[in-house]
């Protein structure tokens, strides 16, 4: 019987956070210039298309793969996946409205609709992954690495079975959710200020 090969999957809905990650997996694997999209065995990311988006285009000893739900018009082949690799999943999550904002300011043909539409088909394949026994998934959010930096990081490395010490160079990420919220000034009035004894 012929094993496996292992390889880290990071997937998620778009404007997620995943490339980000996903970056971060690789350069503490030893690939620091990877641009995040597709395998980590180079900087296309299509190179896979002709596998169905299943195969590098070369050996890679770690590897590690990301792709969005979708990543432009085409849908992972999650299954596919399950079948061919030894794979343990990271499922990126962010706040759905900064998300969805994200989306329409990057993706000009998208629409409201098709994000909904989008949004329930992403649930039901996460769901499907959460749910496998046979699948390691661990869920990542991108709101809860803004919060608590390494100590975020230090969970994903055990889940990944990588030495805590090799993120100790990654810097702290900034908040990019500021962009897509528009939060009004509030005037403190003094009242505030005044004890009530």
């Amino acid at each position: 019987m012929t094993s496996k090969q292992s390889c880290i999957f990071v997937t998620g809905p778009e404007s997620s956070g995943s490339t980000l990650i996903a970056k971060i997996l690789s350069e503490v694997l030893g690939n620091p210039s990877w641009t995040g999209r597709g395998f980590n065995c180079c900087n296309d990311w299509q190179c896979d298309e002709a596998s169905g988006y299943t195969q590098p285009c070369r050996p890679v000893e770690h590897l590690v793969c990301h792709r969005s739900l979708p990543f432009k018009h085409f849908w992972p082949p999650i299954d596919r996946w399950k079948e061919m690799y030894d794979g343990k999943y990271i499922i990126c999550t962010r706040d759905k409205n900064i998300s969805r904002n994200s989306q329409l300011t990057r993706f000009k043909w998208k629409t409201d609709g098709l994000l909904l539409e989008e949004e329930k088909k992403v649930a039901g394949l996460l769901d499907d992954l959460i749910n496998d026994p046979n699948t390691p998934t661990f869920i990542w959010s991108y709101e809860t690495y803004v919060l608590l930096g390494h100590s975020y990081l230090n969970l994903l490395a055990d889940f990944v079975e990588i030495p805590r010490a090799n993120f100790e160079h990654i810097k702290p990420p900034r908040n990019e959710n500021n962009k897509y919220i528009s939060t009004p000034r509030r005037k403190l009035g003094l009242h505030r200020f005044i004890s009530r004894f």
